[in-house]
């Protein structure tokens, strides 16, 4: 199981608090329980809950300043206790531009 966080207006406010929020969950959880035990699928029984995310995350940072977003991404790798746990890729796009969005994404 691979885990996505799409966050949009990543650039600052709650976007971006959003983003180190999961990184403190992360660590959090892999403080208290171990990388492993938070984020491998075959320790879980039937008993037991599934983990909410699997590593490595992919967080896609989504808004329309770059250079603010580029920021976040380095907040959230600063902030991240364990290497490559969360893969961050930063993306420019106006969601308030509807008409032009599929051309965004090559359609």
């Amino acid at each position: 199981m691979k885990s996505l966080a799409i966050i949009t207006g990543a650039s600052r406010g709650i976007g971006r608090s959003i983003a180190l929020a999961i990184t403190d969950a992360i660590n959090s959880c892999a403080s208290e329980r171990g990388l492993r035990n938070c984020f491998d699928d075959s320790l879980t029984s039937s008993l037991t809950p599934r983990p909410l995310i699997s590593t490595p995350l992919r967080m896609v940072l989504i808004s329309r300043s770059v250079d603010s977003l580029y920021e976040t991404a380095r907040l959230v790798q600063q902030r991240c206790d364990h290497a490559g746990i969360i893969q961050t890729s930063c993306h420019e796009i106006d969601l308030s531009d509807l008409d032009n969005l599929p051309e965004k994404f090559g359609r």
